[in-house]
Formats: structure tokens, C-alpha cells, sequence
């Protein structure tokens, strides 16, 4: 019962920075010519062919959500909100929409849903933040063991503020106007809760009326859905946003590895025969051109023509495989979410490769095989 009364004190003053925004009651024409232009924005941002731009796509499907209620947009909002690891966020608004949706959801959407859902689920960890001084910046670094370190910024206050985060190495600093930084590194665990107040004036007591003091040992929650009572609008003629499930790093597949090794190991073998034709000739015109008999001439003859042959045929090959090595490397696939390479479907190739070199009495070269 204890617990009970210490969780509605502090109630009125604790937010969930990362709860899914609720979508405005009734939107008129205005609202909804507006968040139609928000979603294009944001799909825009996803379909960028450098690659997907979440930060960007994400305060346009924010928007778009808040101004209609569009359920594609909340799907959206939450793949975007996932990929920046605002994974409380990510949380709610796939929660929601699970729920909005209902029977008429498709399939397909269902089950991508329900995985990242678990995903998120099994991994969030939660952490509790509070200060002694309003509108304190946070900033959140998280260094992963691989790949590219990921910058969260918030603004805390008095209030308690719940968010679910990514685990990992996080490096968190908090500044206020007029006061030292405050930092913060905590190594945090799957499924972990924490609580951190930043203390900007520790010589200065704080009263009831300037703020709660935290429970000894207070209770972490995950944040609330804020559903809105009123039910989503979706804009008249809003066509389904993609699939934002694609990541922006683009590895280098065997197959190049596998071409330019031929490339080079063909040139190396031109550069040998090469070597000896030249050898050979030196000898004929220095010890047999004019002195040995005919025959012996004609086979020396034939020797540096055949190997002089073999080395142009080798660097023939050896030029087309370094055009051949340079395409794939221009038109590698991107990386998908679990990180296989798929071929993109802009670039008009299929997703097998098959690279084979011939040589022939009048041209040599690498054929190159896309199957569809």
C-alpha cells in the first residue's frame, strides 16, 4: 500500500519522454492536406538513394501522425523511432498500431511488427532521470561493439522522465546554463532499470515545493501507451508508406574479393609469359637468328610467338576483370536489417552473380551472369 500512495505522488509530476504522441481528436481538410505532406516528406527521407535518412523521416512522420491519426504513419513513426533507438518510443507505437489496426492489418505487416515488438521487448532496458534544475539538455552516447556510435539528445527537467534505452556503453552528459556538465557512464544490461538525478546544486536544499525526492528504492515502469481515446483518421488517398527496413551500409560481398583476385592473378601470369617471350627473343637474335639450322630457327619462332600470345590473351583477361571488378563494386547490395546482402531492385539486377573468364582464338575477357 505503501508503494501504491508513492506511485500516485509522483504521478502528476513523471512523463515518459519516449511515449508515442497521441494523434489530434478531429483534424479538418487543413490538418489532413497537411499531414499528407508530412508522410511524402517522410517516405522521401526513407527512399533517399544514398540511403534511408530516419532522422530526418522521423519528426515528418511525427507530425503526420499527430495532425491525422494515419496508422501508416504510426508504423513509420515507430520502424523510424526503432532505428534511432528511441526504443521506448518504438515500444508504444508499435503497441499501438497492433492495436488500431485489429483484424485488418495485413499479414505481412502483422508479422514484422510482432518481431520487432519482440525484439525491442527482449532487450529495452529502462532508466529513470530527474535533475535539480529545469531544462537540462540531455545527451546520450552509446558506443556498440561494432558499427557507428549513436547520439540521443533529451530535455529533463524537475520531473521524473522515464526512457526505454538500447544496452551498451552509454556516456551520458547532462548541461545546464551556468553550471559544470555532469556526466554520467554506466555500462547497461538487457532488460536492466536504472535511476540517475543530476545534481547541478548540491549546497542547495530543495524543498517539497521545488521538487518530490525520489523513493529509496522507487519502481521503474515502462511508459505509458497515452492512448487516445478518439479513433485514428487516416488521410483520404495517403498510399502505404515502404517498408523502412533497410540499413544504410552497403559491405563489400566475396564475389568482388573474388574478381579482383582473378584480375590480379590473370596479370601475373600475362607479366610471366611476357618476361620469357622477351627472354626468348633476345636468344634467338643473339645465338640462333642466321646460324641454326632452319627448322631449329622456326621452332624458336613459334615458342615466342605462342607464349607472347599467351601474355596478350592474360592481360586481356586481366583488363576485363578489372572492369568487371570495379561494376560489382559500384552496384553491391545494400545490407538488410539482419544484415544479409540483397540486390536492389533500382539497379535492375537480379541477386545471383556468376563471374567466369574465357579465352579464345580471337578475343578473351570475364563474362558476368545476373540471374532474375
Amino acid at each position: 500500500m505503501l508503494v501504491s500512495l508513492a506511485l500516485v505522488a509522483l504521478a502528476p509530476l513523471a512523463r515518459a519522454a519516449e511515449a508515442c504522441p497521441a494523434p489530434k481528436a478531429s483534424p479538418n481538410e487543413a490538418d489532413l492536406a497537411s499531414a499528407k505532406q508530412h508522410m511524402e516528406a517522410g517516405v522521401a527521407f526513407v527512399r533517399d538513394p544514398d540511403g534511408a535518412r530516419y532522422e530526418e523521416a522521423y519528426p515528418e512522420f511525427r507530425k503526420a501522425y499527430e495532425l491525422s491519426g494515419s496508422l501508416n504513419a504510426l508504423q513509420n513513426l515507430g520502424t523510424c523511432a526503432m532505428k534511432l533507438e528511441l526504443d521506448g518510443e518504438a515500444i508504444s507505437c508499435f503497441r499501438r498500431f497492433l492495436t488500431k489496426k485489429g483484424a485488418d492489418i495485413d499479414p505481412q505487416d502483422k508479422a514484422q511488427v510482432e518481431k520487432d515488438l519482440g525484439a525491442l521487448d527482449s532487450s529495452v532496458a529502462w532508466v529513470t532521470f530527474s535533475s535539480d534544475r529545469p531544462n537540462v539538455r540531455v545527451v546520450d552516447v552509446r558506443t556498440p561493439r561494432r558499427g557507428q556510435v549513436v547520439r540521443s539528445t533529451y530535455t529533463i527537467g524537475l520531473e521524473v522522465m522515464t526512457l526505454g534505452v538500447h544496452p551498451g556503453s552509454h556516456e551520458v552528459v547532462a548541461s545546464a546554463d551556468g553550471f559544470p556538465d555532469v556526466k554520467w557512464t554506466i555500462e547497461i544490461a538487457n532488460g536492466s532499470k536504472h535511476n540517475k538525478e543530476f545534481v547541478f546544486e548540491p549546497n542547495t536544499p530543495m524543498t517539497p515545493l521545488d521538487k518530490p525526492p525520489l523513493p529509496k528504492d522507487p519502481v521503474v515502469t515502462p511508459p505509458d501507451d497515452g492512448e487516445p481515446k478518439d479513433g485514428a483518421v487516416t488521410p483520404p488517398g495517403a498510399d502505404k508508406p515502404p517498408v523502412v527496413e533497410q540499413d544504410t551500409s552497403r559491405p563489400i560481398p566475396v564475389y568482388v574479393y573474388v574478381a579482383g583476385a582473378g584480375t590480379l592473378a590473370a596479370g601475373a601470369v600475362g607479366g610471366v609469359f611476357a618476361g620469357l617471350a622477351s627472354s626468348k627473343g633476345s636468344e634467338y637474335e643473339a645465338d640462333l637468328r642466321g646460324r641454326a639450322p632452319l627448322h631449329v630457327q622456326e621452332e624458336a619462332r613459334d615458342d615466342i610467338k605462342t607464349k607472347n600470345l599467351i601474355a596478350d590473351v592474360m592481360f586481356g583477361v586481366a583488363g576485363a576483370g578489372a572492369v568487371t571488378t570495379v561494376v560489382l563494386f559500384l552496384m553491391r547490395p545494400e545490407a538488410t536489417v539482419d544484415g544479409t546482402a540483397e540486390a536492389t531492385t533500382a539497379s535492375g539486377f537480379g541477386r545471383d552473380w556468376t563471374v567466369a573468364p574465357f579465352v579464345g582464338q580471337e578475343a578473351s575477357g570475364v563474362s558476368l551472369f545476373a540471374a532474375f
